[in-house]
């Protein structure tokens, strides 16, 4: 019976050996399958980043575009306020000058009216002396 009892420990023995050895290689394949899910993840997270700052960069070229396209926009629309109102002085000075010789045009005829009217009145003067 003690060599019953002694087979049987060691049969108890043996398996709590395989047990602990299975726990071992598990706990192994675990520690290894957690390593390398780690790896991956460190991985991503360094590609992220890589892209997170390609993406950063590309903002800011985004970004100086803008500005550069903004500064061109306010230069250009300076340029139209500038000469449109260039433009309105020259049309406005035109249509001055437009008026004046229309006065001086006006005040020309009247003179020349005058004058026709001056000959006509000493014709008119010089046949009424020649009648007489």
């Amino acid at each position: 019976q003690a060599a019953r009892h002694a087979r049987e420990l060691e049969q108890a023995a043996d398996q709590a050996r395989r047990d602990r050895d299975a726990a071992g290689e598990n706990f192994e394949r675990q520690r290894r399958d957690l390593e390398q899910a780690l790896e991956q993840r460190e991985g991503a997270a360094l590609e992220a980043a890589n892209r997170a700052r390609g993406l950063e960069f590309e903002l800011e070229r985004i970004a100086r575009g803008r500005s550069e396209l903004e500064a061109e926009f306010r230069a250009r629309t300076e340029d139209i306020s500038r000469n449109l109102a260039a433009a309105v002085a020259e049309r406005d000075e035109a249509r001055r000058a437009g008026r004046a010789a229309e006065e001086r045009a006006y005040g020309a005829t009247s003179a020349i009216r005058e004058a026709e009217e001056r000959a006509r009145s000493e014709g008119e003067a010089r046949v009424a002396l020649g009648r007489r």
